[in-house]
Protein backbone atom coordinates (compact mmCIF):
# COMPACT_ATOMS: atom_id res chain seq x y z
CA UNK A 1 0.00 0.00 0.00
CA UNK A 2 2.62 2.28 0.93
CA UNK A 3 5.09 2.73 -2.15
CA UNK A 4 6.98 5.47 0.31
CA UNK A 5 8.68 3.03 2.08
CA UNK A 6 9.16 0.17 -0.28
CA UNK A 7 12.89 -1.20 -0.71
CA UNK A 8 14.70 -0.51 -3.77
CA UNK A 9 17.17 -1.97 -5.40
CA UNK A 10 20.07 -3.94 -2.84
CA UNK A 11 22.55 -6.23 -5.00
CA UNK A 12 25.57 -7.68 -3.33
CA UNK A 13 28.24 -8.72 -5.49
CA UNK A 14 30.97 -10.90 -3.86
CA UNK A 15 34.31 -11.85 -6.15
CA UNK A 16 35.88 -15.03 -5.48
CA UNK A 17 39.19 -15.36 -3.17
CA UNK A 18 41.04 -18.40 -3.58
CA UNK A 19 44.53 -19.53 -3.97
CA UNK A 20 47.48 -17.73 -2.94
CA UNK A 21 44.67 -14.70 -2.24
CA UNK A 22 42.79 -16.96 0.69
CA UNK A 23 44.32 -15.32 3.37
CA UNK A 24 45.36 -11.43 2.11
CA UNK A 25 42.40 -8.91 3.23
CA UNK A 26 40.08 -8.18 0.28
CA UNK A 27 39.37 -5.11 -1.19
CA UNK A 28 36.08 -3.65 -0.56
CA UNK A 29 34.45 -1.41 -2.84
CA UNK A 30 30.89 0.27 -2.74
CA UNK A 31 28.89 1.71 -5.03
CA UNK A 32 25.99 3.78 -3.82
CA UNK A 33 23.32 4.50 -6.52
CA UNK A 34 20.75 7.37 -5.64
CA UNK A 35 16.79 7.19 -6.12
CA UNK A 36 17.30 4.21 -8.35
CA UNK A 37 14.33 1.95 -8.32
CA UNK A 38 13.48 -1.79 -7.81
CA UNK A 39 12.16 -2.16 -11.30
CA UNK A 40 14.66 -0.34 -13.59
CA UNK A 41 17.09 -2.66 -13.66
CA UNK A 42 17.31 -5.59 -16.47
CA UNK A 43 16.81 -9.09 -14.79
CA UNK A 44 13.70 -7.34 -13.23
CA UNK A 45 12.46 -7.40 -16.46
CA UNK A 46 12.85 -3.64 -17.25
CA UNK A 47 12.80 -2.11 -20.89
CA UNK A 48 16.55 0.12 -19.32
CA UNK A 49 19.47 -2.34 -20.30
CA UNK A 50 21.65 -2.51 -17.90
CA UNK A 51 24.47 -5.67 -18.87
CA UNK A 52 27.03 -4.55 -16.03
CA UNK A 53 25.06 -4.74 -13.47
CA UNK A 54 22.75 -7.55 -14.32
CA UNK A 55 26.53 -9.66 -15.02
CA UNK A 56 27.23 -8.34 -11.37
CA UNK A 57 23.79 -9.82 -9.84
CA UNK A 58 24.47 -13.08 -11.92
CA UNK A 59 27.71 -13.86 -10.53
CA UNK A 60 26.73 -12.51 -7.19
CA UNK A 61 24.39 -12.30 -4.22
CA UNK A 62 21.52 -10.51 -4.23
CA UNK A 63 19.51 -8.95 -1.49
CA UNK A 64 16.35 -7.42 -2.19
CA UNK A 65 14.80 -7.19 1.38
CA UNK A 66 15.48 -4.11 2.86
CA UNK A 67 14.50 -0.60 2.94
CA UNK A 68 15.88 2.36 2.02
CA UNK A 69 15.31 6.32 2.77
CA UNK A 70 13.14 7.82 0.26
CA UNK A 71 15.89 10.71 1.11
CA UNK A 72 19.73 10.93 0.15
CA UNK A 73 21.28 12.31 4.01
CA UNK A 74 19.46 9.78 5.96
CA UNK A 75 21.27 6.90 3.43
CA UNK A 76 24.16 8.23 3.35
CA UNK A 77 24.53 8.86 7.27
CA UNK A 78 23.56 4.90 7.84
CA UNK A 79 26.54 3.94 5.34
CA UNK A 80 28.91 6.34 7.00
CA UNK A 81 28.54 5.44 10.52
CA UNK A 82 27.20 2.32 10.87
CA UNK A 83 24.18 3.32 12.55
CA UNK A 84 20.52 3.49 12.57
CA UNK A 85 19.41 6.97 11.12
CA UNK A 86 17.38 7.62 14.21
CA UNK A 87 21.07 7.81 16.02
CA UNK A 88 22.92 9.57 13.59
CA UNK A 89 21.47 13.74 13.91
CA UNK A 90 19.86 12.86 10.01
CA UNK A 91 16.58 10.92 11.11
CA UNK A 92 14.31 12.49 8.45
CA UNK A 93 15.68 15.15 6.08
CA UNK A 94 17.66 16.16 3.34
CA UNK A 95 20.24 18.68 4.34
CA UNK A 96 19.79 21.86 2.80
CA UNK A 97 21.78 24.25 0.45
CA UNK A 98 20.21 27.12 -1.39
CA UNK A 99 18.17 26.24 -4.97
CA UNK A 100 20.86 28.17 -7.18
CA UNK A 101 23.48 25.17 -6.97
CA UNK A 102 24.80 24.23 -10.63
CA UNK A 103 22.98 21.34 -11.22
CA UNK A 104 24.83 20.72 -14.71
CA UNK A 105 27.89 20.61 -12.79
CA UNK A 106 26.69 18.06 -10.70
CA UNK A 107 25.14 15.52 -13.78
CA UNK A 108 28.40 16.03 -15.43
CA UNK A 109 30.72 15.51 -11.94
CA UNK A 110 28.86 11.98 -12.18
CA UNK A 111 29.35 11.43 -15.71
CA UNK A 112 32.69 12.54 -15.55
CA UNK A 113 33.78 10.03 -12.78
CA UNK A 114 32.13 7.18 -13.82
CA UNK A 115 34.46 7.70 -17.30
CA UNK A 116 37.69 8.06 -14.92
CA UNK A 117 40.81 5.26 -14.57
CA UNK A 118 41.00 3.48 -11.16
CA UNK A 119 45.28 4.72 -11.26
CA UNK A 120 44.47 8.03 -10.27
CA UNK A 121 43.36 6.59 -7.30
CA UNK A 122 45.27 3.71 -6.67
CA UNK A 123 48.74 2.12 -7.21
CA UNK A 124 49.43 -1.26 -6.29
CA UNK A 125 50.35 -1.38 -2.07
CA UNK A 126 50.18 -3.91 0.13
CA UNK A 127 47.57 -2.73 1.26
CA UNK A 128 43.48 -3.29 0.59
CA UNK A 129 41.37 -1.13 -1.09
CA UNK A 130 38.18 0.46 0.15
CA UNK A 131 36.47 2.44 -2.40
CA UNK A 132 33.28 4.00 -1.58
CA UNK A 133 31.50 5.42 -4.90
CA UNK A 134 28.64 7.96 -3.97
CA UNK A 135 26.64 8.55 -7.31
CA UNK A 136 24.65 11.36 -7.70
CA UNK A 137 22.87 9.65 -10.52
CA UNK A 138 19.72 8.65 -11.16
CA UNK A 139 18.17 11.43 -8.77
CA UNK A 140 17.01 14.47 -10.52
CA UNK A 141 17.37 17.17 -12.14
CA UNK A 142 16.39 14.89 -15.34
CA UNK A 143 19.32 15.31 -17.47
CA UNK A 144 21.46 12.91 -19.88
CA UNK A 145 24.15 13.31 -22.70
CA UNK A 146 22.07 12.59 -26.13
CA UNK A 147 23.77 9.63 -27.13
CA UNK A 148 22.44 7.60 -24.43
CA UNK A 149 18.66 9.19 -24.69
CA UNK A 150 19.10 7.74 -28.02
CA UNK A 151 19.13 4.43 -27.07
CA UNK A 152 15.77 4.69 -25.62
CA UNK A 153 14.06 6.42 -28.96
CA UNK A 154 11.64 4.02 -28.18
CA UNK A 155 10.04 4.94 -25.17
CA UNK A 156 7.53 7.79 -26.08
CA UNK A 157 7.59 9.64 -22.44
CA UNK A 158 10.32 12.09 -22.09
CA UNK A 159 11.31 12.33 -18.77
CA UNK A 160 11.40 8.45 -19.14
CA UNK A 161 13.58 8.55 -21.71
CA UNK A 162 15.74 10.83 -20.42
CA UNK A 163 15.58 8.65 -16.70
CA UNK A 164 16.49 5.40 -18.61
CA UNK A 165 19.85 7.15 -20.32
CA UNK A 166 20.69 8.17 -16.87
CA UNK A 167 20.47 4.79 -16.05
CA UNK A 168 22.45 3.64 -18.46
CA UNK A 169 25.24 5.64 -17.90
CA UNK A 170 25.31 4.82 -14.15
CA UNK A 171 25.86 0.89 -15.55
CA UNK A 172 27.99 1.95 -18.10
CA UNK A 173 30.46 3.71 -14.99
CA UNK A 174 30.09 0.45 -12.85
CA UNK A 175 31.30 -1.84 -16.06
CA UNK A 176 34.03 1.14 -16.12
CA UNK A 177 35.20 0.10 -12.29
CA UNK A 178 34.96 -3.24 -12.89
CA UNK A 179 36.72 -3.30 -15.89
CA UNK A 180 39.67 -1.46 -14.22
CA UNK A 181 39.68 -3.40 -11.06
CA UNK A 182 40.44 -6.70 -13.55
CA UNK A 183 42.91 -4.67 -15.45
CA UNK A 184 44.90 -3.48 -11.91
CA UNK A 185 44.45 -7.24 -11.19
CA UNK A 186 42.72 -6.45 -8.05
CA UNK A 187 39.35 -8.10 -8.81
CA UNK A 188 40.27 -11.89 -7.90
CA UNK A 189 40.24 -10.30 -4.23
CA UNK A 190 37.33 -7.53 -4.08
CA UNK A 191 34.22 -7.50 -2.74
CA UNK A 192 31.75 -5.30 -4.50
CA UNK A 193 28.84 -3.96 -3.17
CA UNK A 194 26.06 -2.34 -5.35
CA UNK A 195 23.16 -0.71 -3.60
CA UNK A 196 20.39 1.94 -3.85
CA UNK A 197 20.39 2.42 0.13
CA UNK A 198 21.66 0.87 3.30
CA UNK A 199 21.38 -0.47 6.21
CA UNK A 200 22.78 -4.27 5.40
CA UNK A 201 24.37 -7.26 6.96
CA UNK A 202 26.37 -10.00 5.32
CA UNK A 203 26.73 -13.45 7.52
CA UNK A 204 29.18 -15.65 5.88
CA UNK A 205 27.69 -19.30 4.77
CA UNK A 206 24.86 -18.64 7.52
CA UNK A 207 21.57 -17.37 7.57
CA UNK A 208 21.45 -13.96 9.00
CA UNK A 209 20.30 -13.58 12.24
CA UNK A 210 18.75 -9.88 12.08
CA UNK A 211 15.19 -10.28 12.51
CA UNK A 212 14.45 -7.01 12.92
CA UNK A 213 14.37 -3.81 10.71
CA UNK A 214 13.96 -0.45 11.43
CA UNK A 215 13.07 1.24 8.95
CA UNK A 216 12.26 5.04 10.37
CA UNK A 217 11.01 6.93 13.16
CA UNK A 218 10.41 10.75 11.61
CA UNK A 219 9.76 12.93 14.75
CA UNK A 220 9.72 16.16 12.50
CA UNK A 221 6.65 14.97 10.63
CA UNK A 222 3.63 16.55 11.25
CA UNK A 223 1.50 14.20 14.15
CA UNK A 224 -1.81 12.24 12.23
CA UNK A 225 -4.88 10.99 14.09
CA UNK A 226 -5.33 9.98 17.41
CA UNK A 227 -2.77 7.62 19.53
CA UNK A 228 -4.46 4.09 19.27
CA UNK A 229 -2.81 3.49 22.73
CA UNK A 230 -1.80 5.63 25.82
CA UNK A 231 0.94 3.43 27.11
CA UNK A 232 3.64 2.26 23.92
CA UNK A 233 4.59 3.98 20.70
CA UNK A 234 2.48 7.01 19.66
CA UNK A 235 0.69 5.69 16.43
CA UNK A 236 0.73 9.81 15.39
CA UNK A 237 4.31 9.76 14.57
CA UNK A 238 5.50 8.60 11.40
CA UNK A 239 7.67 5.68 12.02
CA UNK A 240 7.69 2.00 10.02
CA UNK A 241 9.58 -1.48 11.79
CA UNK A 242 9.91 -4.85 10.43
CA UNK A 243 9.55 -8.00 12.59
CA UNK A 244 10.06 -11.60 10.79
CA UNK A 245 7.12 -11.09 8.36
CA UNK A 246 5.24 -8.47 9.51
CA UNK A 247 5.64 -5.09 8.81
CA UNK A 248 4.02 -1.54 10.92
CA UNK A 249 3.55 1.67 9.42
CA UNK A 250 2.64 4.48 11.58
CA UNK A 251 1.68 8.13 11.30
CA UNK A 252 1.33 9.97 7.54
CA UNK A 253 3.14 7.59 5.60
CA UNK A 254 2.57 10.32 2.49
CA UNK A 255 1.58 9.14 -0.52
CA UNK A 256 -0.21 5.58 -0.23
CA UNK A 257 -1.07 5.42 -4.13
CA UNK A 258 0.20 3.48 -6.48
CA UNK A 259 1.27 5.04 -9.76
CA UNK A 260 2.86 3.25 -12.38
CA UNK A 261 5.96 4.12 -14.53
CA UNK A 262 4.88 5.19 -18.21
CA UNK A 263 3.69 2.89 -20.56
CA UNK A 264 2.88 -0.09 -17.93
CA UNK A 265 0.47 -1.80 -18.33
CA UNK A 266 -0.45 -1.50 -14.65
CA UNK A 267 -2.98 0.63 -14.22
CA UNK A 268 -2.99 3.53 -11.22
CA UNK A 269 -4.73 2.74 -7.66
CA UNK A 270 -5.90 5.64 -5.43
CA UNK A 271 -4.96 5.72 -1.97
CA UNK A 272 -7.70 4.42 -0.33
CA UNK A 273 -6.77 4.65 3.54
CA UNK A 274 -9.39 6.01 5.78
CA UNK A 275 -9.46 9.35 6.69
CA UNK A 276 -7.08 9.65 10.41
CA UNK A 277 -6.09 6.14 9.99
CA UNK A 278 -2.59 5.95 11.25
CA UNK A 279 -1.86 2.12 11.23
CA UNK A 280 -0.93 -0.38 9.37
CA UNK A 281 0.01 -3.95 9.43
CA UNK A 282 1.41 -6.17 6.58
CA UNK A 283 2.14 -9.60 5.77
CA UNK A 284 5.60 -8.87 3.89
CA UNK A 285 6.29 -12.83 3.03
CA UNK A 286 2.86 -12.65 1.48
CA UNK A 287 1.76 -9.50 0.47
CA UNK A 288 4.79 -7.82 -0.48
CA UNK A 289 2.99 -4.71 -2.04
CA UNK A 290 1.43 -3.88 0.55
CA UNK A 291 -2.47 -4.13 -0.26
CA UNK A 292 -4.04 -6.13 2.56
CA UNK A 293 -4.01 -3.94 5.89
CA UNK A 294 -3.96 -6.77 8.58
CA UNK A 295 -4.12 -4.20 11.64
CA UNK A 296 -7.51 -4.61 12.72
CA UNK A 297 -7.35 -8.42 12.64
CA UNK A 298 -4.24 -8.65 14.63
CA UNK A 299 -4.13 -6.23 17.41
CA UNK A 300 -1.72 -8.02 19.42
CA UNK A 301 0.55 -8.56 16.89
CA UNK A 302 0.34 -4.18 16.56
CA UNK A 303 0.69 -3.70 19.93
CA UNK A 304 4.13 -5.85 19.83
CA UNK A 305 5.56 -4.23 16.84
CA UNK A 306 4.35 -1.19 18.43
CA UNK A 307 6.80 -2.01 21.50
CA UNK A 308 9.75 -2.16 19.15
CA UNK A 309 9.53 1.18 18.11
CA UNK A 310 9.17 2.46 21.25
CA UNK A 311 12.25 0.78 22.50
CA UNK A 312 14.19 2.27 19.54
CA UNK A 313 12.74 5.70 20.05
CA UNK A 314 14.06 5.39 23.67
CA UNK A 315 17.60 5.48 21.93
CA UNK A 316 17.26 8.14 19.62
CA UNK A 317 18.86 11.15 19.70
CA UNK A 318 17.50 14.76 19.20
CA UNK A 319 17.34 15.38 15.15
CA UNK A 320 19.29 18.49 14.33
CA UNK A 321 17.72 20.61 11.78
CA UNK A 322 19.14 23.74 11.56
CA UNK A 323 18.08 26.36 9.21
CA UNK A 324 18.87 27.18 6.00
CA UNK A 325 22.54 29.06 6.19
CA UNK A 326 23.39 30.72 2.89
CA UNK A 327 26.66 30.97 2.76
CA UNK A 328 26.67 27.12 2.26
CA UNK A 329 25.84 28.38 -1.56
CA UNK A 330 28.39 26.10 -3.65
CA UNK A 331 28.16 29.84 -5.71
CA UNK A 332 30.24 30.89 -3.10
CA UNK A 333 32.60 28.31 -2.67
CA UNK A 334 34.01 27.77 -6.52
CA UNK A 335 30.73 26.23 -7.61
CA UNK A 336 31.45 22.83 -5.14
CA UNK A 337 29.76 20.98 -2.54
CA UNK A 338 31.64 21.61 0.79
CA UNK A 339 32.40 23.04 4.23
CA UNK A 340 31.92 26.15 4.85
CA UNK A 341 33.04 27.49 8.41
Amino acid sequence: MMKLWLSLLFVVCLSAVSGSDSNRKPNIVFIFGDDYGFNDIGYHGSQIATPNLDKLASDGVRLENYYVQPLCTPSRSQMMSGRYQVRSFFAPWLVQSPDVVSVTFLQQYTLCLSMLPLSPFYNNTPCPLFLYLAYQSVHGPLQVPEKYEKQYRHIQDENRRIYAGMVSVLDEGVGNLTQALKDKGLWDNTVLVFSTGIPFNISRGTPSKRTVLLHNIDPLQTKHGVPLYNDTFHTTVRAAVRVGHMKLITGEPYNGSWVPPPGSAHKFEPDQRRPHQNVWLFNITADPTEHHDLSDHMPDMVRTLLGYLQRFNKTAVPTRFPPLDKRSNPALHGGVWGPWE
